[in-house]
């Protein structure tokens, strides 16, 4: 939404409250993550990649572009990847494989088992930090910065020999976000001729473990990245009990309620949608019937941010 100049009446009534510096910004970081359910020998590790994370976007965003709101979303996807992950090795896709097949699954599963927290912080970082970034030569410099960091807390020392060694460098992590992507996107119905790319891969891993964890996610492309697309796989196999996937059976029912945006959009308009969805979660929950989960879909927010009208403003507003 725009934002407009101060009138020269109230500007004496600005107050600069600075800003943490990084040292306080680390101490608040470590005691954030403190309680998360990583073993006490990976909090560390945990809380310095965190720290690397947030100076990065910082030197190539700006101060405002994080906060620690966003160590406060990592340590609820610490949380969250830790049962998901066990989860989804639990209850493999459910596809036709020869014995080498099988095997070979069982033997990959086995290792994602052994380093479970390692591909928890890997997953955790690539969702709030990793996929925001613009540009593979971002990408690239923020996962050897991470890889780096991570050496040097566990590197091969025979100081640290209670401490757990993964061979950490910027292909791996790659490596791992990317499977890890391909794991959700495999267990959905995809019609034929869907070309696993890229932006669908991670298009579809933010949008599904935001809707899990209730983030809020703004998704940001050109025409024909894959957005819309992976909004229907998700809607179209998040189907509660009736999901073909065993995994996705134990997860809720998705219900959608979509806004369209225009240059003329108000903020009624918005606030009525969310309305009622709320009438029909209180509903659900006085009744106990269901474990539906609702999500709003603002489509085309980009032609509502340029109405005159301002309405994007009421999404601010908490009560």
């Amino acid at each position: 939404y725009r934002v407009h100049p101060l009138p020269d009446t109230l500007v004496d009534y600005v107050w600069d409250f600075g800003a943490l510096t990084s040292k306080d910004q680390e101490c608040y970081i470590k005691e954030m993550l403190r309680h998360c359910v990583l073993p006490d020998k990976m909090k560390a590790l945990a809380a310095e990649l965190v720290c690397v994370s947030q100076e990065f976007v910082t030197k190539k965003a700006g101060c405002s572009a994080v906060s620690l709101r966003d160590v406060r979303r990592v340590k609820t996807l610490f949380n969250f990847f830790s049962s998901d992950l066990i989860a989804r090795i639990d209850s493999p896709p459910e596809t036709n494989l020869d014995n080498y097949g099988r095997s070979r699954r069982e033997s990959q599963n086995s290792l994602r088992k052994f380093r479970r927290n390692e591909i928890v912080i890997v997953l955790a970082l690539a969702h709030c930090y990793h996929a925001r970034l613009p540009s593979s030569a971002v990408r690239n410099e923020y996962r050897e910065c991470i890889s780096k960091k991570w050496r040097e807390v566990y590197g091969r020392s025979s100081r640290n020999p209670c401490h757990p060694f993964v061979d950490a460098n910027g292909q791996w992590m790659r490596k791992v976000i990317k499977n890890e992507q391909k794991d959700y996107v495999l267990r959905m119905e995809l019609e034929e001729g869907t070309a696993l790319n890229g932006a669908l891969l991670e298009n579809t891993f933010v949008l599904l473990v935001s809707i899990l964890n209730h983030i809020p996610v703004f998704l940001v492309g050109k025409p024909g990245s894959s957005k819309s697309l992976s909004m229907e796989l998700i809607y179209s196999n998040l189907r509660g009990e009736n999901s073909k996937d065993r995994y996705f059976r134990t997860l809720p029912e998705m219900w959608r309620h979509g806004y369209q945006g225009s240059e003329n959009a108000r903020a009624e308009g918005i606030e009525r949608v969310f309305a009622k969805v709320e009438r029909m979660a209180r509903q659900e929950k006085k009744e106990n019937s269901s474990n539906n989960l609702h999500v709003i879909l603002l489509d085309e927010v980009g032609l509502a941010e340029v109405s005159r009208h301002n309405p994007l403003k009421v999404l601010h507003r908490s009560e």
